[in-house]
């Protein structure tokens, strides 16, 4: 089922991919999709693992028609008819939530990962179902494309980096230093999530160096993917996990210096610029080339 789900989900995106080519939706648009469509499916199946709880088989059998009325919602303007077409995936990552509320103070620091990932889905269809309805005087005022962005950082750094840092912390632990460097790489994901979002109504510091923070943790599970490789069956998920790793050390280096550049008012980065690169390198490389080599490895 996620097999089928993620499929279908990554043929539709290619397919708004043409409509992005045409001008007929913006490019942050189009990499948020990339979340309830692809990523968010397949991240879902490996947390559910063999035996998926209540919760998640809900979720995952309401994802297909959820993901359709989000895209659906980027079709018509900012506004009620909007907001409720992206109720339904907010509905998804709220059971996913429910999920993780289910497994707090469970297990390891893998598990851990896991449940931090599936608490932290529902802030950002919360942020997605703000964006769509228009009303970001809900959020202090944040401008477009901010709100999208927030919404877009949930599903992919916020879900997809916890659970690709349980994966290969677990998978590299025969290496010498791999234990450590784990234990310091998926809590610094976790632990710099809030802390950026404080940084943008409180610090400008303070958010400078949540964003450093996240940089290297991911650096970290970077390299925790890379020594993991020796324990993936098969050519396939070697070469997506080692495209997820590398991808990711040059997505987060962008990610570095468009905040160093906006702290110290160089402005080396716009955003569209981020998007094209940073957002691209991380949501496919990282996001979904990751997630397919653990699924295939299972």
């Amino acid at each position: 089922m996620p097999w089928r789900s993620a499929a279908f989900g990554g043929a539709a995106w290619l397919a708004l991919a043409g409509v992005w080519a045409v001008g007929a939706l913006g490019l942050i648009e189009l990499l948020f999709l990339l979340a309830p469509l692809v990523t968010v499916p397949l991240g879902m199946a490996l947390i559910a693992g063999d035996r998926p709880t209540a919760f998640l088989r809900t979720a995952r059998t309401v994802q297909p028609w959820a993901a359709a009325a989000a895209a659906a919602s980027f079709f018509v303007p900012a506004g009620t008819w909007a907001a409720l077409l992206a109720v339904p995936w907010l509905g998804v990552a709220a059971l996913v939530g429910l999920e993780g509320l289910s497994r707090c103070f469970r297990g390891g620091w893998a598990r851990f990962l896991d449940t931090a990932a599936m608490l932290f889905l529902p802030v950002g269809g919360a942020w997605l179902f703000i964006s769509r309805s228009g009303r970001t005087d809900l959020v202090m005022g944040f401008p477009e494309p901010i709100v999208l962005l927030t919404a877009v950082h949930f599903h992919f750094t916020a879900f997809v980096g916890p659970i690709l840092a349980a994966r290969a912390g677990a998978a590299s632990s025969f290496c010498p230093g791999s234990r450590f460097l784990f234990r310091l790489s998926g809590p610094g994901i976790v632990l710099a999530t809030p802390l950026l979002a404080v940084g943008f109504v409180v610090s400008e510091r303070l958010k400078l160096a949540a964003v450093l923070v996240l940089c290297a943790s991911f650096m970290g599970v970077a390299l925790l993917s890379l020594r993991a490789l020796p324990r993936l069956n098969g050519r396939w998920p070697r070469l997506l996990l080692g495209i997820s790793g590398a991808t990711v050390i040059v997505g987060m280096a962008f990610a570095a210096i468009f905040e160093l550049g906006s702290y110290t008012g160089a402005a080396w980065l716009s955003i569209p610029q981020m998007a094209r690169t940073h957002g691209f390198l991380n949501g496919v490389g990282f996001g979904v080339c990751g997630l397919l080599a653990w699924t295939v490895d299972r």
